[in-house]
């Protein structure tokens, strides 16, 4: 069984994890993958392979009420995504567009994610198409002066 990742590729040998891996596809609960399995391994030994592909980080059980995506990027960064959720609602950010960009569009992608928007927040995400622009630098003065976080984003391109 070959398994594919940012990361790592990696190679799962044996019959179980043959029988397993194929069977994990986010709908199906570990229950139901040893019910599956039942005529063919033992439930320990199921459950025993589901558990060792968790603690090598590549399954992860799904959180309710979160979707799969984002449980699985929080989970690979090492972040509970329950954790994650409340400490991104606790936090509200600003948006401020800088050069040649969308902040609505910046603002969208950070609600969906959970993330609480306030005019006044400590968190001032600046939305740039340019790192070197200049008006980035009145922005971080800006911030120093009152003790806000800064925090660059730049989702176009390869370079500055």
């Amino acid at each position: 069984m070959f398994l594919l990742s940012e990361t790592l590729p990696t190679v799962l040998n044996g019959r179980l994890n043959e029988l397993v891996c194929p069977l994990i596809d986010g709908r199906r609960t570990a229950a139901d993958i040893v019910d599956s399995l039942r005529d063919q391994v033992s439930p320990a030994e199921v459950y025993y392979a589901l558990a060792t592909l968790e603690q090598r980080g590549f399954i992860e059980e799904t959180v309710e009420g979160i979707p799969r995506g984002e449980s699985a990027f929080w989970a690979a960064q090492g972040i509970d995504p329950v954790t994650a959720r409340e400490r991104l609602a606790s936090r509200p950010v600003t948006v401020v567009a800088v050069g040649n960009v969308d902040a609505a569009a910046g603002e969208r992608a950070l609600r969906a994610a959970g993330v609480h928007l306030s005019s006044e927040a400590s968190v001032v995400v600046a939305i740039t198409d340019d790192y070197r622009h200049s008006d980035l630098d009145r922005l971080d003065e800006d911030c120093r002066a009152r003790g806000a976080a800064l925090v660059l984003v730049k989702p176009v391109g390869w370079l500055p």
